[in-house]
């Protein structure tokens, strides 16, 4: 067994966590840094998955951050832990990326990055008994980034996509292979970045087609691709604008900009209380109204996704 194998089952020690099963997922979370944060704004990857089967209550939550990495992922004051919002969702199934900005601080920091990472995988299985990993998508030659520095990046990103395969291999869970499946290997550079490292529309359908050909059911099985020759092009779209809404509204409620105000270090000012009486804080009640705006959101994609064409 490898030496950093050898680190990372002494570091966690036995695992106690709940076993995966095959069965139908109903909420599926995404956790990673910028590149997820830009995909749940997209929208692709939900579309699809609800295409696939329009009966099925499937939804995605996102609880991806820009900045976090396998080493860090600092939250406000009182922010709740990933495990708890995990397990008030419900969610069944963690679709986890990381890698491509770790890779940043060259080979050398690989066993750190196995190390951290098998810890925290470990941890989202404590709550969560399904967790699927997503190898990074490959550095673009676009913007500051030219093609002989994307090659140079790709060749050490390369290293760190086969780390995930290997923590995915040591841990028993599935592993997506983004990297190689964009080409990130090859000789010719990567296109669809906007800025070399965040994905065109183009970049984002892309990857959305290539994690919807896994059955997330049967975490090992692969589906047929489904052509989006296929899907009336305005239909799909209309779907995607219910999908989207849903996750701004999602992103509003899970991480408010005014968090302080709600349960950080300002829960005692005027303005997070009623004015007439001051024991009666009206702001986490108001922020509750979202969850039944997103239920109806969840709905409103189902009912778009299951229309007759024409009536979307």
């Amino acid at each position: 067994m490898k030496h950093w194998m050898l680190a990372v089952l002494c570091a966690v020690g036995v695992l106690v966590r709940a076993e995966p099963t095959n069965g139908p997922v109903d909420v599926i979370a995404l956790m990673g840094g910028s590149p997820l944060v830009a995909a749940d704004q997209a929208g692709h990857l939900e579309t699809l998955l609800v295409l696939r089967d329009p009966s099925h209550r499937r939804t995605l939550r996102s609880f991806a951050w820009e900045g976090d990495t396998v080493f860090s992922r600092p939250r406000p004051l009182n922010f709740p832990s990933l495990s708890q919002q995990l397990l008030q969702q419900r969610v069944g199934l963690v679709l986890v990326q990381f890698g491509q900005m770790e890779s940043l601080a060259g080979a050398d920091a690989l066993a750190e990055f196995r190390e951290s990472y098998a810890r925290l995988v470990t941890g989202i299985q404590q709550a969560v008994p399904r967790v699927i990993l997503l190898t990074p998508t490959p550095f673009g030659a676009a913007g500051p980034i030219d093609a002989v520095t994307a090659r140079d990046r790709n060749a050490v990103l390369a290293l760190y996509a086969q780390a995930i395969v290997d923590v995915a291999r040591l841990l028993h869970v599935p592993a997506i292979d983004l990297f190689g499946g964009l080409g990130g290997g090859g000789p010719g550079p990567f296109r669809e970045t906007l800025d070399g490292i965040q994905l065109t529309d183009a970049g984002h359908r892309e990857v959305a087609r290539m994690v919807s050909r896994r059955d997330l059911d049967k975490s090992e099985e692969a589906l047929p691709l489904l052509p989006e020759a296929t899907w009336d092009a305005a239909a799909v779209e209309k779907v995607r604008e219910a999908v989207v809404h849903k996750n701004r509204l999602w992103f509003r409620y899970w991480r408010p900009t005014n968090w302080a105000f709600l349960a950080g270090d300002r829960t005692d000012q005027a303005s997070s209380r009623d004015h007439r009486d001051r024991s009666i804080r009206w702001f986490p009640k108001e922020m509750e109204e979202f969850v039944s705006l997103i239920d109806s959101a969840d709905t409103e994609i189902r009912r778009r996704a299951t229309a007759p064409e024409g009536t979307r």
